[in-house]
């Protein structure tokens, strides 16, 4: 099987985070990183970064789906991210401010507090 690897990167003074898949010989059969989808309004964060050097995204696991995609998972921002295993795109969001489902009853009040 394919080996994935999770890690911290700084750019412009911004943490971003790196999931790489490798293959039995150790090469990248794909990269995808946070600092090339995670911009403008597809940001889960929805903020400028660069005030303050926090790891707002924070990867908690990455893992292969029986289908070949990888599942992300965000604690900084409070989001699940289905990756396409082949091409690295986005196939959806779940959570966060940029999630691509609708819960029914999401906005109304509950009916207690527990």
């Amino acid at each position: 099987g394919n080996t994935i690897l999770a890690a911290l990167t700084r750019t412009d003074g911004v943490i971003h985070n790196v999931v790489q898949v490798l293959d039995a010989d150790r090469n990248v059969v794909l990269e995808w990183r946070t600092i090339d989808d995670f911009v403008q309004e597809a940001d889960p964060v929805l903020m400028d970064l660069r005030e303050s050097p926090n790891d707002y995204y924070h990867i908690n696991n990455a893992q292969r789906t029986p289908d070949g995609n990888l599942i992300l998972s965000f604690h900084g921002c409070g989001l699940i991210v289905l990756l396409s295993g082949k091409t690295g795109k986005i196939l959806w969001r779940l959570g966060g401010k940029t999630s691509d489902f609708t819960f029914v009853g999401d906005d109304m009040d509950p009916p207690f507090f527990g």
